[in-house]
């Protein structure tokens, strides 16, 4: 008989159960253990890797400007004041929100700059479709009417992928002089679309 019912009474089954329960639940007991004890220098560590990678993003996010401030001026973009076609009223208010919000700077610049050009294509080659064009495909009918040069193409590019960033990671810290920056990129690619597109 393997299980004796007998109180008192330990069969040779309930020792090896027992031995095999133990051993079982010992690595899962331990590492428990060793994390609770060390859970204060875990976070204090995570932390420091949390500040290290948005600092990483960061500082992308600035390089990533100064490279589309690089390609702006070789594919010429006239550099327009912030202010140029907007009122004093919208200047301002664009300039406070980046002061305060300057994910949301961006976030307007770009959604300024994305309905323009939206207008341009439609009104060049689109007029009565009812089909909304993505971001991306709008970028590419700038290219195939010849709203934008290559380089200025590319430019609108790289702002949607920054627009992109900043809308889809958290954890990114936009400067208010980033918001700046990517507002006048921006404002100077109205322009471009303005004078081309009559």
């Amino acid at each position: 008989m393997l299980l004796d019912s007998r109180p008192g009474r330990t069969t040779v089954h309930d020792s090896t159960l027992t031995a095999q329960l133990v051993s079982s639940l010992a690595w899962p007991v331990a590492a428990v253990v060793i994390v609770a004890m060390l859970r204060p220098a875990l976070l204090t560590v995570l932390a420091q890797l949390r500040r290290v990678r948005v600092s990483g993003v960061e500082a992308e996010f600035g390089q990533e400007l100064a490279r589309v401030r690089d390609i702006a001026e070789s594919a010429d973009l006239t550099t327009v004041p912030l202010d140029a076609g907007l009122t004093t009223e919208d200047s301002a208010k664009l300039l406070q929100l980046a002061a305060v919000s300057p994910r949301s700077a961006v976030i307007e610049a770009w959604g300024v700059l994305e309905a323009e050009a939206r207008a341009a294509v439609d009104a060049r080659h689109r007029a009565g479709t009812e089909k909304r064009l993505s971001a991306v495909e709008t970028g590419r009918a700038l290219r195939d009417l010849n709203l934008l040069d290559e380089e200025a193409a590319h430019v609108f590019d790289i702002l949607r992928g920054l627009r992109n960033q900043v809308v889809h990671e958290p954890q990114l810290d936009v400067t208010a002089n980033d918001a700046v920056e990517f507002a006048n990129l921006a404002r100077q690619l109205s322009h471009r679309l303005e004078t081309r597109g009559g």
